[in-house]
């Protein structure tokens, strides 16, 4: 190859390395290497895939590269075979060394074409005389099941598939997906979404008015609508109208929906049956809970222990807190709210240590959040605390037993979606008390829904509203008066910075605050601005995924890996990467060292600037809050992200802030979570 023209090449896949920006595909092909670059975003091809790509070459660090802005996969023919099967066989084809390898290569060279007609026919002799009648079996096995395999991804990607979705469509309806999809192109949405399937459909001359395409229009107006809105209920004129949206009659679209069960109607709105079952599920579950028989204590005996309590820890609660806990231990569900440093952490340890005393059962605290899930451990002196996902996976695996009479902390409750709550509704779990704690004015669920805004108006609920964590009074003021919706005023202790990129960066440095973003765009941003500032030199130490980290890096931790002892929402700081691993010195467990999957797999990114969801359940002294024009932005975001702070708070217009504080909530609209009213 020579550099700056345009080439095409083959090349039989060995390895895919995902960067930031470029896809690299490394190959080979007549025992020459390739690498080729392609955008980020395209599907990566598989392992032993041979492919096409055409691109302009250019010299790399270690050999020339080709930039392309697509590859094509190929069916592999008689020039191909030997190539192809070279690149196979340790993983695919046991036993096809290259010494048998070249026998074959050698018998055949005349004609490779009768090659490929021997590995097709049912008669093995030929092969069985040359590689023996074992090995010949797995080879002609091996290339019929890859031949099938890979005419059916052409065939459904002529269809208008993707790669990738190709690939999922056959691992789901297997050697029939070509004539499922043809039959019912519709089968498709779960994979490639309604657009994409219409798309198809249109490709294929399906009425618009197919029975078919209008039942899955009626599911895919529903869960649009849940997108916007975060509601799981629509009003039928709502959805008839976005039925002629689609150029499909409302009425007919109605009928349809309910016919096929496509869609639940009743007393003018309209769910999808999905979101009737989870709702349903949730609604069932807490009123079992919350008419179960359960351990009742009379007040005196709570006091005493209460009195134990803060003699031992030397601690003073406050009336509030001391009414909260009498409340939880006598309902069986029951609700503590209040706002950031209320002393809702200080409660919870008390619940904690007063109901195992009384009991003797057990308490287990739990929160989507690994910060929370930390926090609740430092409060109750290390008592059982999971995130909801390793308490979803660890009780369905019998690693963690809930027993009967167990009482179920789940902190930062508002942001409970019902499909985290539906999770929970579907353990098994029977004879608990079940308390949710957290602030209704802070971000709401992730998902659909809000629960505990139903919640704390069915179920006893104690409000906590003394604060202790802010240092001064400015602080909370401030977040005061974004819950008014007023602009807070600077003062020593809230300060507003010039709203660049730039600025927001150096102060950030220079104070050791912490960013909080309304998007994860503007948090990589700053992050890497930051970055730059505060690195001299210009070559990382480390590379990851296209992600350049130098020593001393701040990083965050977005997955749980219980391995390691990683939660999401952990910090650390990155030391040096040698031989032996990665090595971190993490905020809450110390200094650890990883391998790279471990490192991978813990969802390590820059800690400098995070989204206000990933800092639910944080505090920090100094925190940055960035407010931009984002559906993300809005009062209670706002909200949430001042209330992060302990002793100052800076914040940035890079959108209009009166702008943010006017948008409306999402309403949310679901069925009743909580139980019936009698």
């Amino acid at each position: 190859m020579s550099a700056n023209r345009w080439v095409t090449i083959r090349l039989v896949v060995t390895s895919v390395s995902p960067g930031y920006k470029k896809l690299r595909i490394n190959g080979s092909f007549n025992s020459k290497r390739r690498e080729v670059h392609v955008p980020a975003e395209i599907d990566a091809p598989g392992l032993g895939d041979l492919i096409e790509v055409r691109g302009v070459v250019r010299k790399g660090e270690y050999g020339f590269i080709l930039d392309a802005s697509d590859w094509k996969l190929c069916c592999v023919d008689e020039h191909d075979i030997f190539q192809f099967l070279r690149k196979q066989r340790t993983n695919q084809i046991q036993g096809l060394g290259s010494q048998k390898l070249n026998k074959l290569e050698m018998h055949f060279n005349r004609d490779p074409h009768r090659f490929l007609d021997a590995l097709v026919c049912s008669d093995s002799t030929e092969l069985e005389g040359i590689i023996g009648k074992s090995l010949a079996d797995r080879l002609i096995k091996f290339w019929q099941s890859y031949k099938t395999e890979k005419e059916l991804i052409l065939a459904l990607m002529q269809l208008g598939l993707s790669f990738k979705s190709a690939h999922s469509a056959l691992t789901v309806f297997g050697e029939s997906s070509v004539k499922r999809i043809e039959d019912d192109p519709f089968e498709l949405v779960p994979i490639v979404g309604f657009d994409a399937s219409d798309e198809i459909a249109k490709s294929l001359k399906l009425p618009m008015n197919d029975r078919r395409r209008i039942s899955a229009l009626s599911n895919e107006i529903l869960l649009n609508y849940q997108e916007q809105t975060a509601s799981s209920l629509m009003h039928r004129d709502k959805f008839v109208e976005q039925a002629e949206f689609y150029q499909v009659d409302g009425e007919l679209a109605l009928s349809i929906g309910i016919e096929t069960k496509a869609i639940i109607f009743d007393s003018g709105y309209i769910t999808n049956p999905a979101f009737y079952e989870m709702e349903t599920s949730i609604r069932q579950f807490l009123t079992k809970i919350n008419a179960s028989r359960s351990i009742r204590f009379h007040d005196y005996e709570i006091a005493q222990n209460l009195n134990m309590f803060k003699t031992m820890n030397r601690i003073a609660l406050t009336q509030e807190q001391e009414l909260s806990i009498h409340s939880t231990l006598n309902n069986n569900v029951s609700c503590i709210t209040g706002g950031a440093g209320v002393g809702k952490t200080e409660v919870i340890s008390a619940i904690n240590w007063i109901y195992k005393s009384l009991t003797g059962f057990n308490v287990i605290g739990a929160a989507l959040s690994g910060i929370a899930v930390d926090r609740i451990i430092e409060a109750t002196g290390g008592s059982e605390a999971y995130t909801l996902a390793k308490l979803r996976y660890g009780v369905s695996n019998g690693d963690i037993q809930v027993r009967p009479h167990t009482l179920l902390i789940i902190d930062e409750s508002s942001m409970l979606g019902v499909q985290e709550l539906y999770y929970i509704s579907k353990l098994g779990l029977d004879n608990l008390k079940l308390v949710f704690v957290g602030d209704p004015n802070q971000l709401s669920a992730v998902g659909y829904g809000k629960f505990f805004e139903q919640a704390i108006s069915y179920f006893p609920t104690a409000k906590l509203t003394k604060v202790f964590r802010a240092e001064s009074e400015e602080i909370t003021n401030a977040a005061n008066a974004v819950l008014a919706g007023c602009k807070p005023a600077p003062n020593k202790h809230v300060e507003i910075i010039k709203p660049t990129v730039d600025d927001i960066a150096n102060y950030a440095l220079i104070n050791e605050a912490m960013v909080l973003c309304p998007t994860n765009a503007t948090a990589s941003k700053i992050n890497r601005r930051i970055q730059r500032l505060r690195v001299k030199s210009s070559f990382s130490i480390f590379t990851v995924l296209g992600h350049q980290i130098y020593s001393n890096d701040r990083l965050l931790f977005t997955k749980n890996n219980p391995k390691v002892g990683i939660l999401n929402g952990h910090f650390g700081i990155f030391l040096k990467h040698d031989t032996e691993g990665i090595h971190l010195k993490m905020e809450r467990i110390g200094s650890i060292t990883l391998s790279y999957d471990d490192f991978v797999n813990s969802g390590a990114q820059l800690g400098y600037a995070v989204t206000g969801h990933k800092s639910q359940g944080a505090g920090f002294d100094i925190v940055v809050v960035v407010c931009e024009n984002s559906s993300v932005c809005t009062k209670r975001w706002l909200y949430t992200a001042f209330t992060r702070a302990r002793k100052k708070i800076a914040f940035a217009e890079l959108g209009d802030f009166q702008l943010a504080l006017n948008k409306p909530d999402m309403p949310r609209m679901t069925q009743r979570l909580v139980p019936l009213v009698e």
